[in-house]
């Protein structure tokens, strides 16, 4: 069958607003598939696919259909500079985790960290990430999924970078061997109120452990921040990605814990307040 063919063939399988998306998906699988490049992809419509192609993409294009996110249809997903697996042991790395991560690049790029954590750190994206960019920093990341932490695992050593991370299994500070201090502590907790409506794909198919959180989404920020004075070097610098709601649900919480000027909130491009940073000079009694 013709390649033009073919793709219209699946593409018109989907609802009106997903077609154009879709069809993005299956050239990109088609040249992942191939080896060719998405420039051929995107200029031969006279391609003949062979009978083992147009099966293996008529069944990503069933699954995409079904709901299953397209991340894990391909099975990838580029994440700042790198290529990150991705499946559903993990949530999947959303454009917001990328902008906190970049940000913590730039402001770190004159004075790298000496000691790097990311809790929850699901696929490893943020914390991959950061040991990528600060190669002399010493960079441990925990989750509470072993699962998670074997996907960890296999992009760390994808990336080159499985002698120069370790990875621990528990529940948040819980993993960690010892209370040896870090210049920087981040996390992409699970967040959502278990009352929360969600998008079915996400619900059927992301791990609910890396998703919900009790106390309407503040059971895993909250112990975070109540031990995080313990594991952070005088000078050093938190940043957490938490749901839109948070700035609003965990004022008293923060007045109650930190200085007002230790903290403050971050805009997304959306110009949501989503990223909580913390600088604390000293804590509250």
């Amino acid at each position: 069958m013709r390649w033009a063919d073919f793709l219209e063939q699946q593409v018109i399988r989907f609802p009106e607003p997903d077609r154009a998306r879709s069809r993005r998906e299956l050239r990109a699988l088609a040249a992942a598939y191939t080896g060719k490049s998405t420039g051929f992809i995107t200029t031969a419509p006279d391609w003949i696919l062979p009978a083992e192609l147009q099966q293996r993409l008529a069944e990503a294009a069933a699954a995409a259909l079904a709901g299953k996110p397209w991340a894990y249809v391909f099975g990838s997903l580029p994440f700042l500079d790198h290529e990150f697996k991705v499946d559903n042991r993990a949530l999947i790395p959303r454009p917001e985790t990328e902008w906190l991560v970049d940000a913590l690049i730039r402001a770190h790029r004159s004075h790298p960290p000496r000691r790097i954590l990311d809790l929850c750190c699901g696929s490893g994206c943020i914390g991959l990430s950061l040991a990528a960019a600060f190669p002399e920093s010493e960079t441990v990341l925990t989750d509470v999924s072993r699962e998670a932490l074997a996907l960890t695992a296999e992009n760390a050593a994808a990336l080159g970078l499985s002698e120069r991370v370790a990875c621990y299994a528990g529940d948040l500070w819980a993993a960690l061997p010892d209370e040896t201090p870090f210049d920087l502590i981040t996390a992409n907790p699970p967040y959502v109120g278990r009352e929360e409506v969600l998008d079915a794909s996400v619900v059927d198919h992301e791990p609910h452990v890396a998703l919900f959180s009790d106390d309407g989404g503040m059971d895993h920020i909250k112990r975070i921040l109540n031990d995080l004075a313990r594991y952070m070097n005088p000078g050093g610098c938190a940043a957490f990605e938490l749901s839109h709601l948070h700035r609003q649900s965990l004022a008293t919480f923060l007045e109650q814990k930190f200085n007002r000027d230790d903290y403050n909130w971050e805009l997304d491009a959306s110009g949501v307040a989503r990223f909580l940073w913390i600088f604390p000079k000293g804590r509250k009694a």
